[in-house]
């Protein structure tokens, strides 16, 4: 299935210029849940961070939380400024 922003196709490019990065096209939209479920059960590395859409974590944050991987069982993060414009929180508040 091709999506209107091009995000398979854009993640198929990353992968071939890195082999680190692997994909996974589920073919027909599934919500939000079975493609989480489903990167969890892909992933194979140590340590594995799910990370919103949209950039809504930069990468600073994400090289942050694992600058920390050691200093305790648990790392977790939390967004301090809510960078999605007006419109985006406002869905995000509705639904």
């Amino acid at each position: 299935m091709q999506v209107p922003d091009r995000t398979g196709a854009i993640a198929d490019r990353l992968r071939q210029a890195n082999p680190r990065i692997r994909v996974h096209h589920n073919g027909v939209n599934r919500g939000l849940a079975t493609p989480c479920a489903k990167g969890f059960e892909l992933a194979d590395r140590q340590y594995t961070a799910l990370v919103g859409r949209h950039n809504i974590v930069p990468l600073k944050g994400i090289e942050d939380v694992y600058d920390r991987v050691g200093s305790a069982d648990v790392v977790l993060s939390y967004i301090i400024t809510d960078v999605r414009n007006l419109v985006r929180r406002v869905i995000s508040a509705a639904w």
